[in-house]
């Protein structure tokens, strides 16, 4: 340790702490364990081909959200149209927001 350090020791509090921290600043940490989780409760058998539910997913998940699905009172098409339909439109909005 230099002459310079030890007087900045003494005058600055934490001042270890701060040159730690400041060596630090601009390395960018990997992230790990972030991952989205699958949202499908549902996959096709190899075997027999039939949909089956994912390993891991339990059948009180798989029924709530089977009865939400029902709820909406929509049928597949319609709902794969509104999917459609807000893709179209936050992909105009992001243009739109982009235009200058």
């Amino acid at each position: 340790m230099n002459s310079m350090e030890r007087e900045m020791r003494k005058h600055i509090p934490h001042y270890g702490q701060m040159k730690k921290v400041a060596s630090t600043i601009g390395t960018k940490k990997q992230r790990t364990g972030n991952r989205k989780k699958k949202s499908r409760l549902t996959e096709i058998s190899r075997g027999s081909g039939k949909p089956v539910l994912c390993q891991g997913v339990g059948v009180t998940r798989a029924a709530r959200k089977l009865f939400e699905y029902e709820e909406t009172g929509l049928t597949a098409q319609e709902i794969r149209a509104l999917q459609e339909r807000e893709r179209n439109l936050t992909e105009r909005i992001k243009k739109l927001e982009s235009w200058e």
